[in-house]
């Protein structure tokens, strides 16, 4: 055969062979596209900032991966292999910005060239804006109450300051920081809790240890009552020839004590009362008398009315 037939035979009814070669191809690619399976895995995302801006807000943490290839390929990466990565390194003006995020591989995804990986989202945007250090006060988050009867006396924390970095508008609009919750429910002795500072925003961090002490003081409450209509009582008030008369209104009787609070729960209201002696008393005649009180343990008397009462003896009618 001649050249000149060669290629009159090759590029004879050319546009039938070019159709056949492409849907040849098209058929390898559907077949090969097929014949790979898909792998998801989530895996960390690094974040890179230059030394003078920060997030203002939080930012994702993980980002998703879809892993195409060969079913005993794929299932060699593990999510240790690969790192996404957002470089904002080179940037130190405060603004919005996006960049593309990139894999960094090792172990068999670096290894394996014949599969694909696409990570989704591509990109990230973030605003960045001034970063700032600044000491804030630490504030414990206490739940409960401690037992009936007791108080804190005080409390202290230890330490009391935690230096922490973040955007500087939000911490320029805040002074101090929580711990995590701590439970002092009936609590009725000298206590101590080891704790974290509480990190409520991600776009923060802190310098130096999280973790603090709380520790409170307690004691047995003193509270003050007052007790109202006390009943009172004459002490060798039976005379043989004389008769005792005295007017003492009820309503305005009162007592006031002092004790723990436990003591006051404990004691009903009915044993406090007064009495006056008139034991001395033989002969007619009008008589000013001190009123006294009971003196009960763990009981201390504030103050009481009335202070006397007024008793005429008089003869007895015969």
């Amino acid at each position: 055969m001649s050249g000149k037939d060669f290629f009159k035979t090759v590029f004879s009814n050319w546009h039938i062979k070019l159709l056949s070669l492409i849907i040849a191809v098209f058929i390898v690619v559907v077949y090969r596209i097929q014949s790979l399976d898909e792998r998801y895995l989530t895996v960390p995302l690094k974040v890179k900032y230059s030394s003078k801006v920060i997030p203002s807000s939080a930012v994702a943490e993980v980002v998703k991966l879809t892993i195409k290839g060969k079913t005993e390929d794929i299932f060699l990466i593990s999510d240790r292999d690969i790192v996404a990565v957002a470089n904002f390194s080179d940037i130190y003006e405060n603004g919005k910005y996006s960049v593309p995020i990139k894999l960094e591989k090792s172990g068999s995804a670096k290894i394996l060239s014949d599969i694909e990986i696409v990570v989704s989202p591509s990109s990230m945007s973030v605003t960045l804006e001034e970063k700032l250090r600044k000491t804030l006060k630490i504030v414990p988050d206490t739940v409960g109450m401690v037992a009936t009867g007791y108080g804190i006396n005080s409390e202290t924390m230890t330490p009391q300051y935690v230096m922490v970095e973040g955007p500087k508008s939000y911490l320029n609009n805040i002074s101090t920081i929580s711990t995590e919750t701590i439970n002092i429910s009936d609590i009725k002795e000298d206590s101590s809790f080891e704790t974290r500072v509480k990190i409520e925003n991600n776009s923060l961090k802190i310098i130096g240890s999280p973790i603090s002490r709380y520790s409170i003081n307690i004691g047995e409450v003193i509270k003050t009552q007052i007790i109202n209509n006390l009943d009172l009582s004459l002490i060798g008030a039976e005379k043989a020839n004389l008769t005792l008369k005295y007017n003492y209104d009820i309503s305005k009787s009162f007592i006031k004590i002092r004790a723990k609070e436990l003591e006051l729960l404990k004691k009903r209201k009915d044993i406090f009362s007064f009495y006056i002696d008139c034991s001395f008393i033989n002969d007619v005649g009008t008589y000013t008398l001190k009123v006294q009180t009971y003196s009960i343990d763990g009981f201390e008397i504030l103050n009481f009315e009335p202070k006397t009462i007024v008793v005429e003896a008089v003869k007895k009618e015969e």
